[in-house]
């Protein structure tokens, strides 16, 4: 959610003094890269594949989308400028970077606070049909118009900067951004600025509000949990034993055999209880059959998947956030600046499909179909 152009000279030198930092970040970016490409493609097979037409499905299908583009195409153009140390020729390629860098990573942001919304309704309002599949879709759109704007703005703010190579004296290129020029103008430097503080704003406003939602659902879920602890003890208190017991057992009721009722015409009627002991009285109600619910009905409820669901997407927030978080310090302390360290949002990229195999039975099943499948 922000812009990575003003620390791009403190990197050149960072990494010329220290080109194991530099190994480093390339072996890493290597293994996000081939790990992410294929656990989200993984997850685009599996939930592609779903027709059950929910908002979450549809969320998380773009999310994984949005994850997989950015391993087969933004992460590799990392590697590759990060290797020449951002000593690249074409303006074109580092527009490009910029945009596509500052295009998905707010638009992740917001696919993460819109699944955020849509828990939160789902869950403390499951009544409210407000978050319905084409609005979804309307709201997806708009992110993701709000996205590409972004991207376009970060492009105003790179230039191409030609040098001298202090070694062989031979013309070098640079892809540096406006606020470390000295020729840039007023103009120049207060739209820098101001995108890059709407940036950071929406990147601010997205993780509050995340945090936010899922800690009202968390409430939620132990009011729920409260509720229905009470109502399991109402539900386990002692009927009066009278209503079920048999005849037998029963007492201060004449025994009916002992004391036949006259009929009109002089004959009698003698009650049957003796000649079938276990029977019970004509007082006795049926005792009702008590079922047994097992956890795995109790586990299938549109409720407890819904629960469930909610726990794996706020660990995919709570990763997001994580792998932010040191970029985002860098940011405001440049002095610190650890280029493996600063990478490592990229492992939010290729860590969702994880968490939804550890968290998701039903993924991995899925999975396990898909595998089986491709072997026969």
């Amino acid at each position: 959610m922000f812009t990575f152009q003003f620390i791009q000279i403190s990197k050149m030198t960072l990494m010329t003094q220290d080109g194991s930092q530099v190994a480093a970040t390339l072996i890493m970016l290597s293994v996000i890269c081939v790990i992410g490409s294929l656990g989200n493609g993984l997850v685009i097979i599996v939930y592609t594949r779903k027709h059950d037409q929910l908002t979450t499905t549809l969320f998380i299908n773009i999310l994984a989308i949005t994850d997989c583009f950015t391993c087969i195409t933004i992460i590799p153009m990392t590697i590759y400028i990060e290797y020449w140390e951002w000593g690249i020729s074409s303006a074109f390629l580092c527009k490009l970077y910029y945009f596509f860098n500052n295009c998905t990573i707010p638009f992740s942001a917001f696919l993460i606070s819109l699944i955020a919304i849509d828990r939160y309704i789902c869950i403390c309002h499951p009544f409210n049909k407000f978050m319905t599949l084409f609005k979804s879709k309307v709201s997806v759109g708009l992110v993701l118009t709000v996205s590409v704007l972004l991207g376009i703005a970060s492009t105003f703010q790179v230039k191409m900067i030609k040098g001298i190579h202090p070694n062989d004296l031979t013309n070098s290129y640079e892809c540096a951004d406006i606020s470390k020029l000295t020729n840039t103008t007023t103009t120049e430097k207060l739209f820098f600025s101001i995108v890059q503080k709407i940036q950071l704003l929406s990147y601010t406003t997205c993780i509050i509000l995340v945090i936010c939602l899922y800690v009202a659902i968390y409430c939620k879920v132990l009011q729920t949990r409260r509720k229905k602890s009470i109502l399991k003890g109402i539900k386990n208190v002692k009927k009066p034993s009278y209503l079920w017991e048999s005849r037998s057992n029963l007492t201060n009721v004449p025994d009916l055999d002992e004391n036949p009722i006259k009929l009109p015409d002089g004959d009698t009627m003698l009650s049957s209880a003796k000649s079938t002991p276990n029977s019970k009285s004509f007082l006795t109600v049926p005792k009702p059959e008590h079922r047994r619910v097992s956890l795995r009905s109790i586990c299938d409820t549109q409720i407890f998947q819904n629960f469930r669901t909610a726990a794996m997407l706020s660990v995919v927030a709570l990763m997001y956030i994580i792998s932010f978080l040191p970029a985002f310090l860098m940011i405001n302390y440049p002095q610190i600046l650890y280029i493996p360290l600063f990478y490592m949002y990229y492992i939010n990229n290729a860590a969702n499909p994880i968490i939804y195999c550890f968290m998701n039975a039903r993924f991995r099943e899925d999975i396990k179909a898909i595998v089986e499948a491709l072997k026969k």
